[in-house]
């Protein structure tokens, strides 16, 4: 083989080689562009599903306000105020701890107030037939909404907790009566 053709020959196989190791990064960077790709639109769904728990937080808020505007207090009983979910709700939402404020005066102006109807799985806040559906909440109980979850005649603090993926965090959000929200625990970022 002549020098010139060893050296077409060289310069063909350092042509090749420099275009695999293009070819190469070329790959890694499109893996890396679908894993982040991917990890995004995670991200997108598991906020979308965040969406629900402060829509009805901020439902309850409303809710609060007006009770207390109306009866000097606010209230942990979830029908008095009236809450309830509509469709098939995938976070628990109300008091960790029932009111005991103000329960005299507030049963002698509501006599069916009860403030322990507290949480969206108790059977007279889903009601008979039931107002919404419950398969979403499996699992999701009433002490595992934070003890401070509570409402007094001055203040309130509402919560919501789901299960937004397949593990055992727990997403937590609270609103309170300056309409404050605070996601304790988030999911999300599990």
């Amino acid at each position: 083989m002549t020098d010139e053709a060893k050296a077409k020959r060289s310069d063909l196989t350092c042509l090749l080689w420099v275009l695999g190791g293009f070819a190469t990064l070329g790959i890694a960077v499109l893996i890396a562009l679908f894993t982040f790709a991917a990890q995004q639109s995670s991200t997108f769904n598991c906020r979308a599903k965040q969406a629900e728990a402060k829509t009805y937080l901020a439902s309850i808020a409303t809710m609060e306000n007006a009770f207390a505007s109306e009866y000097g207090s606010f209230s942990s009983d979830l029908v008095s105020l009236p809450f309830s979910p509509d469709g098939s709700p995938l976070y628990l939402y109300g008091f960790g701890t029932a009111s005991t404020d103000q329960e005299t005066e507030l049963r002698a102006q509501i006599p069916e107030y009860e403030p322990t109807r507290m949480s969206t799985d108790d059977p007279k806040v889903i009601g008979d037939p039931p107002r919404f559906e419950v398969a979403r909440m499996a699992g999701l109980t009433r002490p595992l909404l934070p003890p401070t979850a509570t409402a007094t005649k001055d203040r309130f603090t509402a919560a919501a907790v789901g299960n937004l993926d397949a593990d055992a965090t727990l997403d937590v959000w609270t609103i309170d009566e300056t309409r404050t929200f605070t996601n304790l625990v988030n999911d999300c970022l599990q």
